[in-house]
């Protein structure tokens, strides 16, 4: 008999036919003519029933080469077929392809519901009893970038229930797409994964290159969507905030520190929030947080069962603080060595009048006298508001600064404004001496004096250099009168480096580090700076100790170490002390657990990402579906 066969499916392995033809009979095909051409199939691998329309084949397919068949669709188009679901389109039970169309923009692909009954979706009692049919139209995932459009026809039924208030319902495929939905279930959730991922834009545009032509807005429907991801039994929380614009709203990240899971977003970081989130998780038995007093007092009215742990790097920043507004208020320099002028192979009188011309490339003192009356003017008003008992509120908006600045104001003695500011170090510090002196020499080219510094050690790059030198002519305007050269400075050696003024930051940093970790030039300079007051001594050997209790969950000396720092006499230090009473549990908690805030604060790095990721006009609404579901 001869039969055309028709492949329905492909795999790595074999190939499936449908066996084509006329008659009514069950027949067993055991040579098969493949467009006119006889082949025997010696070798049959298995034995498959096909049927088409009314027809019914037996077909024993073997090792066939060389086929040339009829494509599927030419086989489908003709709409009276039925096949079942294949690999490349699977559908859920009871459904049924008819038909395949191709049109010059979709894939069009009839589908037909062969269930003999379905289920009401008020009462869920089957029925049978068909009221009439109707076509949707969902898009389906696209294949080899083209868009799929199916063709559904589904039936509506009517429900006998007479307590049931639905009487006509619509067929469910709850499998395949939802009730009023234009999409399939399987490809909401890729543009869900999508959008979550990116955002509405990024996706709808990442969607075009895959053929699934939706706008940006279906994406951001569709993550509004996802319904929030239920919370398990948690144990061990970490809170803390980010800003959803820095100094006017926050909100709250809540983390599973076991699973290192995001748990849920808040919309703010009051106590009265986060007492409602852990009065509704009473499972939790820890609480690890920063120094926030909101945090603190929500987690004790949410959550009074649970201990709570004060951060260790929050601990160490508030006592570092302390110390960088110690050494503000003292105006502490690290005190530079005295040592004597080294010979570099130039007249001695030239030196003195270079060291005395290097005072004129600075700015001049009238300059910075200007801004330090200004700041002495905007101190002495912010003391006498704050004598007469204005706020820092008040004060702040009458004067016009910012808080923090009233603060600060508050916090100085008479005459911190009078010190200079302190210069930053740079790679070209050392050389500096050298550069004036052979200026004031006769030594004008700057691409030489670039080569003399290069040859004594500076790496630095040439456009510091050539501002210095670039400084030197416009100070010096008689400087062509000088020779041009000097022959005893071809061997000359660098200058020590001028001591710039240290910043209180820096010092901060000098005292904090290990020993071990300093470079020889920093500890030389902690050693001169721990030599110059006993008072600095104290303040480091409280700091060193303070930071080896973190390193080292030495909680045991907390107690010792509060009672040395309150006999200090330093009131920084007396601040710290007070705020560590006040939350005493916690700080020893901190010190003695392992747990700690470092992915809590990588969690708020992350929703900073996605929140510009949207450019940040993300509702929270928004946000918190795409940080709860993003990979």
């Amino acid at each position: 008999m001869r039969v055309t066969l028709v492949p329905t499916w492909c795999s790595t392995m074999q190939i499936h036919y449908v066996a084509q033809g006329q008659g009514d009979a069950m027949l067993d095909v055991d040579h098969v003519a493949v467009h006119g051409s006889p082949v025997h199939t010696s070798r049959p691998m298995y034995r498959r029933q096909a049927i088409i329309g009314s027809c019914t084949f037996l077909v024993n397919p073997g090792k066939i080469d060389h086929i040339c068949y009829t494509p599927l669709i030419t086989l489908l188009r003709r709409g009276h077929q039925k096949m079942p679901t294949t690999p490349l389109i699977p559908l859920p039970a009871g459904l049924d392809i008819t038909s395949i169309s191709a049109s010059s923009e979709e894939l069009h692909i009839r589908i037909t519901s062969t269930s003999p009954s379905s289920p009401c979706p008020v009462c869920s009692t089957p029925s049978s009893a068909v009221h009439s049919y109707y076509r949707r139209k969902p898009l389906d995932l696209s294949c080899t970038g083209q868009p799929i459009r199916l063709l559904l026809s589904v039936r509506k039924f009517f429900c006998h229930v007479a307590t049931c208030p639905r009487k006509i319902f619509t067929e469910r495929l709850p499998e395949l797409i939802q009730p009023s939905s234009r999409l399939t279930m399987r490809l909401r959730t890729l543009i869900q994964a999508m959008c979550a991922a990116l955002n509405g834009q990024g996706g709808a545009q990442l969607g075009e290159q895959l053929g699934v032509h939706l706008s940006r807005m279906t994406f951001l429907r569709s993550l509004h969507l996802l319904p929030t991801p239920a919370v398990e039994s948690v144990r061990v929380v970490g809170l803390d905030d980010f800003a959803w614009k820095r100094g006017t709203r926050y909100g709250t990240v809540i983390l599973n520190l076991e699973t290192h899971a995001l748990i849920d977003v808040l919309p703010d970081r009051e106590a009265e929030s986060v007492k409602r989130w852990l009065e509704a998780h009473p499972e939790v038995e820890l609480v690890s947080r920063d120094r926030a007093g909101a945090y603190a007092d929500g987690a004790a009215r949410g959550a009074p069962q649970a201990q709570q742990i004060a951060d260790k790097w929050h601990l160490a920043k508030n006592l570092g603080d302390a110390v960088e507004d110690y050494v503000k208020r003292k105006r502490i320099q690290i005190p530079t060595a005295s040592s004597p002028e080294p010979s570099c192979g130039v007249p001695t009188a030239s030196v003195p009048q270079a060291r005395q011309a290097t005072q004129t490339i600075m700015p001049e003192k009238s300059q910075r006298e200007g801004c330090g009356s200004q700041k002495q003017e905007l101190w002495e008003q912010v003391h006498v508001l704050h004598t007469q008992g204005y706020g820092i509120r008040t004060i702040a908006r009458l004067i016009g600064l910012a808080r923090n600045t009233v603060r600060r104001y508050l916090k100085m003695e008479e005459g911190w404004y009078a010190a200079s500011p302190p210069t930053r170090r740079s790679l070209l510090d050392p050389y500096r001496d050298y550069l004036l002196t052979r200026w004031m020499q006769g030594e004008h080219n700057g691409n030489q004096l670039i080569r003399e510094i290069r040859t004594q050690g500076y790496q630095g790059c040439d456009t510091l250099a050539r501002e210095v030198v670039t400084r030197m002519r416009k100070t010096y305007s008689d400087a062509a009168a000088l020779p041009r050269k000097h022959p005893t400075l071809q061997a000359a050696s660098p200058l020590p480096p001028l001591s710039p003024k240290s910043s209180p930051r820096q010092i901060r940093w000098l005292l904090a580090k290990k020993r071990e970790e300093l470079r020889d030039e920093e500890q030389t300079e902690l050693s001169r700076l721990l030599e110059a007051s006993e008072e600095v001594h104290c303040v480091y050997r409280l700091l060193q100790t303070f930071l080896l209790m973190i390193r080292e969950r030495r909680a045991e000396l907390l107690n010792a170490w509060m009672k040395e720092a309150r006999a200090s006499g330093i009131k920084e230090l007396h601040s710290f002390v007070a705020g560590i009473e006040r939350d005493y549990d916690a700080v020893k908690a901190g010190l003695s657990l392992e747990w700690s805030q470092g992915p809590v604060e990588g969690t708020v790095n992350k929703v900073k990402v996605h929140k510009r990721l949207m450019y940040g006009r993300a509702s929270f609404a928004l946000l918190r579906q795409k940080m709860l579901h993003c990979p």
